[in-house]
């Protein structure tokens, strides 16, 4: 069956990509502070740990990632570029402490750059712009559910549907879910 999401506030899951103990603390209790039970999060020391974790178990994956531009390991930038390719449309909130390496930073699309020390009012803008990008794309979405899968398409992917015996195909411009 199909169900057609409107944008209800679901749980979200945030993670947090920063080498530095002290900030993703700071984050996390700022977070927890705003948001109480409205946020999942998950914290990362690199965008290599990062994307590991969520190869390994998709489960993990986040709608939100916090990335510092300069996470140990690899390159933030490269790394949310790399997850957005593997995982979709993944929300990249940036932050840095040294304005002089953002110059790449919006090769990766990101919702929002924050400075460091990370203010709250700042994150909580940011973040709240996340949800709300994402709201937006879920209410133009149609979530397929069948006994060995769901999947989320979105509406402007559809071209038609067929209806054959109780079986449907939702034909978009990638693939046939039947």
């Amino acid at each position: 069956y199909v169900v057609m999401q409107t944008g209800e506030n679901s749980m979200r899951k945030i993670a947090i990509c920063d080498s530095s103990c002290e900030v993703v603390e700071a984050i996390c209790r700022m977070l927890a502070a705003q948001y109480g039970k409205e946020l999942q999060l998950a914290t990362y020391s690199s965008g290599e740990e990062l994307l590991r974790a969520w190869q390994k178990d998709e489960r993990k994956k986040a709608d939100i990632i916090l990335m510092d531009v300069k996470a140990e390991g690899a390159n933030g930038i490269i790394a949310a570029k790399q997850v957005r390719e593997i995982f979709g449309d993944v929300k990249v909130i940036f932050s840095t402490g040294e304005l002089e390496c953002t110059e790449d930073i919006f090769e990766a699309d990101p919702v929002y750059l924050l400075v460091k020390p990370v203010k709250p009012d700042r994150l909580f803008e940011a973040v709240d712009r996340a949800i709300g990008q994402i709201e937006e794309r879920e209410a133009a979405s149609v979530t397929l559910i069948s006994k060995s899968f769901i999947a989320r398409v979105r509406a402007e992917e559809i071209w038609y549907v067929e209806s054959e015996r109780r079986v449907l195909t939702v034909h978009t411009c990638e693939e046939d879910i039947r």
